[in-house]
């Protein structure tokens, strides 16, 4: 299959790119630096890298041109208000343009969307991000209300080789470095090889226009940090801290 990725330097774009590469399949990728990329995989072959993002809808229009399926695992991850305007303009209009470049062709057989956030309930406490994300996703929706096919997926935290300076590993790094702290609740994980192998079996089956939630489990943050640490030979973190209003 002929195959575009978006966010192929990202922790589940990466591992989707190897994994697909070692079966066979044409793949190109689009990246903003093709420097970073050659750097990161040096190993791998028969890649058509394309330079540009997907807020360029021309560079993106001519990436989308006769390929089968369109993996979209590009986004912006932040947390910090300074972030905010790119938030919206990468994890909503960027994915817009990704939709509206494949609805052009007319060969697409599917369109696969990788979103980082759960089933989405209105809340005050909704981050931007999760915003941004949630309205990205509705662009897939209304790229199905026009006639393309989708899958889209929702994964838990992911866990697996790759970055500690980036993306759901930083986690890792906080806990072999030894913070204080930890927060009371729970969180719902998945591996990252689990969720690379769900993925393609979806690519490669006849199931369209569907989400799906992907998750190994749950644990509270205590025991995970306690997990990790003992792995690791550190200390946990050993001070809950608590929202205010809290006994």
């Amino acid at each position: 299959m002929k195959v575009l990725i978006t966010g192929a330097t990202g922790l589940v774009g990466s591992a989707l790119l190897k994994k697909l590469n070692s079966m066979g399949h044409e793949i190109s990728v689009l990246v903003r630096n093709t420097q970073d990329f050659l750097l990161q995989n040096s190993a791998l072959r028969n890649i058509k890298i394309i330079e540009g993002d997907i807020l360029d809808v021309l560079v993106l229009s001519q990436a989308t041109v006769d390929k089968d399926w369109v993996i979209h695992a590009a986004a912006v991850v932040s947390f910090s208000p300074k972030d905010r305007a790119s938030l919206y303009k990468t994890n909503v209009e960027g994915t817009a343009n990704v939709v509206n470049s494949c609805l052009e062709k007319e060969n697409k057989d599917k369109t696969f969307n990788v979103f980082e956030n759960q089933k989405w309930e209105d809340s005050d406490s909704n981050s931007h991000y999760a915003i941004s994300k949630f309205k990205g996703e509705e662009e897939v929706w209304r790229g199905m209300a026009e006639g393309l096919d989708v899958v889209v997926v929702n994964p838990s935290i992911i866990f697996g080789e790759g970055d500690w300076n980036r993306s759901s590993t930083k986690i890792l790094k906080y806990i072999f470095e030894e913070k204080p702290f930890y927060t009371a609740g729970y969180l719902n994980y998945i591996d990252l090889e689990d969720l690379v192998n769900i993925s393609v079996e979806l690519l490669e089956s006849d199931i369209k226009n569907e989400r799906f939630c992907v998750s190994a489990g749950m644990i509270s943050y205590k025991d995970f940090f306690e997990k990790v640490a003992l792995k690791f030979g550190k200390r946990p973190p050993a001070i809950e801290v608590k929202s205010f209003g809290w006994p």
